[in-house]
């Protein structure tokens, strides 16, 4: 069948064959997952982290702008990344989410919803005995130091500020 001006239609797009098998291999390799924590309250948490041994690598203000890693007044924190040994964490204040993502709808992460108990923190490589020694006393202990059948040492407490589930794991092998 010809078109308007007399010439006969192109020729029909050849169809993709259809796959088989198993998906092409990735063409990145994922190096880690790191966790990203909201907090109400960054002053509380930066100082129960801090407790845990995590030292902060950097903190930003609302405005995104650097906050001295060594300050003594914390208040405007917005944001932390956490390091412990090669583990890192980062914290968020919920608060500063309209400004430091405006990419994301307000409903996302709605005031009125309780933080935590949605996550588990798993630390690999710190050693739980050692953990549960240096605890504060205001940590709520969730399990006492127990080893599992599939040789790996675990505690897990409760973040008391947030309410995360935290395990510290390491292997027996």
């Amino acid at each position: 069948m010809a078109n308007d001006n007399g010439a006969p239609p192109p020729p029909a797009a050849p169809h993709a064959p259809a796959t088989t098998g198993p998906p092409p291999p990735p063409t990145s390799t994922a190096q880690a997952v790191q966790v990203v924590l909201l907090v109400d309250d960054m002053v509380a948490s930066l100082a129960f982290y801090a407790s845990l041994a995590f030292t902060p690598v950097a903190l930003l203000d609302a405005h995104r702008s650097r906050v001295p890693t060594g300050a003594a007044d914390v208040a405007g924190v917005a944001f932390a990344m956490l390091r412990r040994d090669s583990a890192m964490l980062m914290l968020e204040a919920r608060a500063s989410i309209p400004a430091l993502h405006v990419h994301y709808p307000a409903s996302v992460f709605p005031r009125d919803r309780p933080l935590g108990g949605t996550a588990i923190v798993y630390i690999r490589g710190v050693d739980p005995d050692e953990a549960r020694a240096a605890l504060p006393s205001t940590v709520p202990v969730l399990r006492e130091p127990v080893t599992e059948w599939y040789g790996v040492r675990e505690m897990t407490v409760r973040d008391p500020v947030n309410g995360y589930v935290i395990t510290f794991a390491k292997s027996t092998a």
